[in-house]
Parts: C-alpha cells; structure tokens; sequence
C-alpha cells in the first residue's frame, strides 16, 4: 500500500510520458546530448513515484542541455541530477537543496517550497484587485504601489500563508482527516474562509510561482556546479546564484510560453526568477521573526515552532539578506541576460525597478497584518502546535 500511494502509477502515468516527451524534444533541439551526459536511465517510467517530480527533472534538464550545447567543456559538471519532491509542509526549512547519495545529486524540491511561491503572489494579486482594479495584475509596473497602498484587510492567501507558518509542525498532506488550516478557516474568526475552495491562479500567480521555482532549480544546479569550490557559506551562496543565472537565462526560450501575459520583454522576464527566489525567501523570514515577537509578547510557549535550530535560522538569514542586494545582483545579472537576447529597454528597466519597488512595500506591510490578528485566533492557532500555551498576565 506504501509503494502504491507513492508511485500512483495509473494517476500519474499520463504527466509524466508528458514531461518525458518534453525532455525528448528538448534533447533533440540541443544536439542529442542526453545519452553523452550518461542521462538515459531518465527515461525509464518506473523511476518515478509522481507526475510533478519528472516536470521538475524536465525543468532540470532544459537547463543542463541548454548550457552543455553552448558550452561542451562544461560537460562533466552536472552528473546524475535526479529531481525528487518530499512531503516536507514545515515552514522551518523550505527551500530546495542538493542532497549528494551514492553518487547521485539529489534535487529536493519540498511540498511547502511550492506554497511559498504560490501563496504571496496569489496575497499580491488579490491586494492589486483592491489597490488598483483597473490595471491588475500587470499595472504597477509601471506605478509602483507604496505601503499604504497594502493598508487595508489582509489577503486571504497571506492569512493561508500565516496559518500555514504557525501550524507547519501540525500539518502532514499525506494524513487523512481534518488539518490545522482548514479547522482555522472553518473556526477563527480572522482566519476564516482561508481552505475554500481555490480558483484558477491568475497569470500573475503562474508566472511568478514558475519563475520563481525554475531559478530555484537552477540554483541548485549551481550548486552541483561549483561543488569543488571551497568558499564561505555567503560566497558560495552568491556563487550558485550566478551560475544558477546563465543555466536560467541560456535555457529561457522553452519557457516563453508560460509568461505570454507579461508585459515584459524576454530579456526582462529572466529578471522575474532571481527576483521572486529572493523575495519569497526575505518573506519567509521576516514573517517568521514579526510572528515570534508577536507572539511572545502576548503569550507563554515555545517558540522552537518558529525559530527553529540556530543553524537553520542562520542559513534562512543569509536566504533573505539577498533581497536587500536584489538591486545589485540584478545589475551583474544584466550581463549575462545581454549575452543571450541583448540589451534591456530603458522601458522594461523602469518596470522591473517597478517589480521591486512594489514588492518593498508588500514587505513593509507585514507588521501591520500580522498585529491585525485577535488574539483569541492567535491563541487558537498556536494551540494546534503547542497544546501548553497561555496568555500572559
């Protein structure tokens, strides 16, 4: 029954031919370079328990052929990469990573990697619908919105996004019965209505969830790429993301398809990847520590379910101070991305300096919708993980 809830193999079977089919077509456009990289076992159908972890190898695998074709030398510095996505929900550690096993380089891509990508942007989107209806989702790139502008009623996608944060520790997707998030949307006054029913994601969602995912990748690969090089943690970091840069921007042509809405050129979209990375990452974080000061100003529990170990908050530290540098990482960024599709418009750079400033002031507005939560909801919710907490007097 375990292989069988793992493999799903007759509801997975038609998404993952899909994604094997797209590796196919992307190895024959770049030369037939699979079989001399020693990756043909990707296509045996039985190495995969889930439809999504062969699309993320899909998306691996672009990235690899896309930059072998260009660059033979570098043949021999992407070995055995095999995408895998974990049931990991705690919002502790959720980032991707590249996990090295009997000489494979495993790229772990957690359940809750995904939520993060998907619930601010869907938090952005429904706050543009309020702040600025007439020109959502893509009009604050060419007016930036401030603070105030996020004022108002918390999203209810950031709501989720609290929930989820506070109740990771109680919270399993494989698990039968009812789950923290939706036993607060159905119970908690603030939190209510936060499990309905999902709608279609709006082309804002899409593209910053895919752009943000596929950097994500392709830093990882970045790491496999530079793994012999000894450096501090920081440097190694800003190393993987450089090179994560030319995987994502040599590979950029088989992703057009998904951004057609953005009105954005080519070059400018490839900003969206290290742009939303960064971001998500700098909002994790500091929900995080406005949640832990909030929380325990008013009550008396442990706080280890969202700070977590020291080591674990030092690396999310380094994670989210790359988005105070957003501004000058994009400028070394602009090299790489001129040597595959040219110079950006002075338009498309107005825009994306646009992007950042909008999502400052998405930021900046955390505090104010994090101390608009009752504290009787706050009690209700901390109480799924910490059955011992209590006001104090």
């Amino acid at each position: 029954m375990a292989v069988e809830l793992l493999r799903s193999p007759a509801e997975h079977a038609e998404l993952i031919e899909q994604a094997l089919e797209h590796i196919r077509l992307v190895d024959k456009h770049e030369g037939s370079l699979l079989g001399s990289l020693g990756y043909d076992f990707l296509f045996t159908s039985s190495l995969w328990r889930r439809g999504n972890e062969a699309v993320l190898q899909a998306r691996a695998m672009q990235q690899v052929l896309c930059w072998v074709h260009r660059h033979p030398a570098d043949n021999g510095c992407f070995p055995n990469i095999v995408a895998r996505h974990t049931f990991e929900a705690n919002f502790l550690y959720s980032a991707p990573r590249l996990r090295q096993w009997d000489g494979i380089n495993f790229l772990l891509m957690p359940y809750v990697y995904q939520e993060l990508l998907l619930l601010p942007a869907a938090a952005l989107f429904q706050t543009l619908c309020v702040a600025a209806p007439l020109t959502a989702p893509w009009g604050f790139l060419d007016a930036p919105l401030p603070t105030a502008s996020f004022a108002g009623t918390t999203p209810c996608s950031l709501r989720k996004l609290i929930a989820r944060v506070i109740t990771s520790n109680a919270f399993d997707p494989s698990m039968d019965g009812e789950n923290p998030v939706a036993y607060l949307s159905r119970d908690s006054e603030w939190f209510v209505g936060i499990d309905d029913e999902a709608s279609e994601p709006s082309s804002l969602e899409d593209v910053l969830a895919y752009s943000g995912q596929d950097f994500a990748i392709a830093h990882e690969i970045g790491h496999c790429a530079t793994e012999s090089i000894k450096l501090p943690y920081l440097e190694a970091e800003a190393l993987a993301d450089r090179v994560g840069m030319g995987l994502f921007a040599t590979s950029w042509g088989w992703r057009d398809e998904v951004l057609d809405s953005c009105p954005l050129g080519q070059g400018a979209r490839i900003f969206l990847g290290p742009i939303w990375f960064f971001f998500t990452a700098r909002l994790l974080y500091k929900l995080r520590g406005i949640l832990a000061n909030r929380i325990s100003a008013s009550f008396s529990c442990d706080l280890s379910f969202l700070l977590g170990e020291a080591d674990d908050a030092e690396h999310l530290a380094t994670l989210a101070a790359r988005w105070s540098h957003v501004a000058s990482y994009l400028s070394q960024y602009a090299q790489e991305i001129e040597g595959q599709v040219g110079v950006l418009s002075e338009l498309d750079v107005h825009r994306v300096d646009g992007l950042v400033s909008t999502l400052s002031s998405f930021d900046e507005a955390m505090p104010t919708w994090v101390a608009s939560i009752p504290d009787e909801c706050l009690f209700k919710a901390i109480k799924l993980v910490d059955p011992s907490v209590s006001f104090k007097r």
